[in-house]
């Protein structure tokens, strides 16, 4: 992406409902295009992948499908298992956002299964600098470690969840082919095998 496009997408984020729609379509877009990417990168057919998290192949199908838009973590933790990768969550911000989708590429859609991370290898790991010490990490302010233990509360005590209805989907085609880029696709996808 070059510069004027960088300054058009920045200009279009400051309008709230297109900030939200692109954040939403880049986990409806994203997720399955690095789904079907990390299977390609181990070689699997979606039968096998199906087989590895235990999910019939139809169901593997329609997970690398980005009009699909029912992912769930559940889901998502099991495929990450049969990868034998991390899944992380997270709250990020919306510049953090555009900086992935400038730099996405097919490379940015894999990971290292566990087993194959030089980090975990015994002569590698030396070579690696050791996490931040308790005393270099942030603190949170009071109020968040409160709301954290009323939610440990509420968790321990059975309160049910509450369901909250997603947002409707938006479009927006251009995020889209820049994941289809990434992988190497272009035109409509087919991710059917």
């Amino acid at each position: 992406m070059d510069q004027e496009e960088k300054k058009r997408l920045i200009e279009k984020l400051k309008n709230k409902e297109y900030r939200e729609a692109f954040a939403i379509e880049a986990i409806d877009t994203g997720v399955p295009f690095q789904i079907h990417a990390l299977r390609e990168q181990r070689e699997w057919t979606q039968k096998e992948l199906g087989d590895h998290a235990n999910m019939a192949q139809e169901t593997i199908s329609r997970l690398e499908d980005p009009n699909y838009g029912k992912l769930t973590l559940k889901t998502l933790k099991r495929l990450a298992s049969a990868f034998h990768v991390a899944l992380m969550v997270r709250f990020i911000p919306f510049s953090e956002l555009v900086e992935w989708e400038l730099h996405l590429t097919a490379d940015s859609l894999k990971a290292l299964e566990f087993e194959k991370e030089s980090y975990f290898q015994e002569e590698a790991r030396e070579e690696f600098v050791e996490p931040q010490t308790k005393q270099e990490q942030p603190s949170f302010p009071s109020s968040v470690l409160i709301y954290l233990d009323s939610w440990k509360q509420r968790r321990q005590a059975g309160t049910p969840k509450t369901s909250i209805n997603k947002i409707q989907r938006k479009e927006y085609p251009q995020e889209q082919n820049n994941y289809e880029a990434a992988i190497g696709q272009s035109g409509k996808v087919n991710l059917v095998l």
